[in-house]
């Protein structure tokens, strides 16, 4: 009968309540007054915040500049429409300076970085579901657009066999970085024409290309990768050699075991000899100390 009159009274009854009173000291009468306001305006928050929403709508990532954060009530109105609001965040990416992204560490690109961890967010929750919105994004003619989205792909691990025809194109794209990532999800897709897509990158002019290619090319079971990681190993450029190297450490068996021994006894630039060691180590299990210590690197 009290909760019956208490939800029935006004709201400004609230005010019978005094401020410093504490819980012992309210009658049941009191309390539940206080707890119905409190509800109350919840409820009415909610609603107001429901209706904010909707009113950003599809048109608040269009406003923002590359350099706004994402709001928080935007990002949660993203990852609640999910796979739905995929296009949108992809399409926000032809915003954003990649290259700029990429060597400053996102600095003044914030809505690249909020963006890029809610795409992301959203195709582990379901990375079959945004296939399609990938696909689109990989096809865009906006140039930034098809960066981000291969950039999301990498960090999601996506391997459906739908994506490798759309990420040849990329195969092409006059952005070696973006040539690299998009070799990078091909070595991993399942789609029979990635081999053929692959075996085409071997000549790439960009050496971190040729060598994620080679590597993609050997872990499918063709030697022809072999080739361009031994050419890459004697390139006079220390750069090269360096990718080569980091390459080979995630190749297993004699062949990769044999050019990494035969570089490790001839290399002379400490960096290139740095990523010999740690790729010979992932080889062998050995320590550091102990494969500079057979390959004469250091005294015993």
């Amino acid at each position: 009968m009290v909760l019956a009159v208490a939800l029935t009274m006004p709201s400004r009854m609230t005010n019978t309540v005094r401020p410093h009173q504490s819980l012992s000291q309210r009658t049941p009468l009191e309390f539940l007054i206080n707890v119905r306001s409190k509800v109350l305006r919840g409820a009415v928050g909610g609603l107001f915040l429901s209706v904010l929403w909707r009113l950003a709508g599809a048109a608040s990532l269009e406003s923002l500049r590359a350099s706004d954060p994402l709001p928080a009530v935007e990002q949660q109105r993203l990852l609640s429409q999910g796979v739905a609001a995929m296009p949108e965040m992809l399409a926000s990416f032809g915003k954003v300076d990649w290259a700029r992204f990429s060597a400053e560490g996102g600095d003044g690109q914030e809505l690249a970085q909020d963006t890029f961890q809610t795409a992301r967010i959203v195709a582990l929750g379901d990375s079959e579901g945004a296939v399609a919105p990938f696909l689109q994004g990989l096809r865009s003619r906006v140039r930034a657009v098809r960066q981000g989205t291969v950039r999301v792909l990498v960090e999601v691990r996506a391997t459906a066999a739908a994506l490798a025809p759309a990420l040849e194109g990329l195969t092409a794209d006059p952005d070696g970085e973006t040539r690299r990532l998009a070799v990078e999800v091909l070595r991993r897709s399942r789609h029979p024409d990635a081999t053929m897509a692959l075996s085409r990158l071997l000549r790439d002019p960009d050496v971190r290309v040729r060598c994620e290619a080679a590597r993609g090319i050997v872990e499918r079971g063709d030697g022809s990768g072999w080739a361009v990681l031994r050419e890459a190993l004697r390139d006079a450029d220390p750069t090269r050699r360096d990718v080569a190297a980091y390459a080979l450490g995630y190749l297993s068996g004699p062949q990769a075991q044999g050019l990494l021994e035969t570089a490790l006894r001839s290399e002379t630039d400490p960096v290139v000899v740095g990523t010999l060691v740690k790729s010979f180590r992932r080889q062998t299990g050995e320590t550091d100390r102990e494969v500079r210590l057979r390959f004469g690197l250091i005294r015993p």
